[in-house]
């Protein structure tokens, strides 16, 4: 059995990231224990085989529509508020 901070280290997903996959059922198998100081999860080792952890931010790939509307309407903006400067 894992505690949370050792299926943080053997995963690199972040401590809170490892409870919430505790709360939602992702890890199978986790229970938590309580004690006088507080609860705590416990996670079958076997439960994290295969897990996955992708990096910060955005997921790789297509930009979703409503960007390309905001990006495109921002450009178009751009152009007419450099005509009301006086500026191309």
């Amino acid at each position: 059995m894992l505690t949370v901070r050792e299926v943080s280290e053997k995963t690199g997903a972040a401590i809170p990231t490892v409870n919430l996959w505790c709360r939602s059922g992702r890890l199978a198998g986790a229970y938590q224990e309580s004690t006088p100081y507080g609860d705590y999860w416990l996670i079958p080792e076997s439960s994290i085989v295969g897990i996955e952890v992708r990096g910060r931010g955005r997921p790789p790939g297509k930009p979703s529509t409503t960007n390309k509307a905001a990006t495109s309407a921002a450009k178009a903006n751009s152009g007419a508020s450099a005509k009301k400067r006086g500026k191309k």
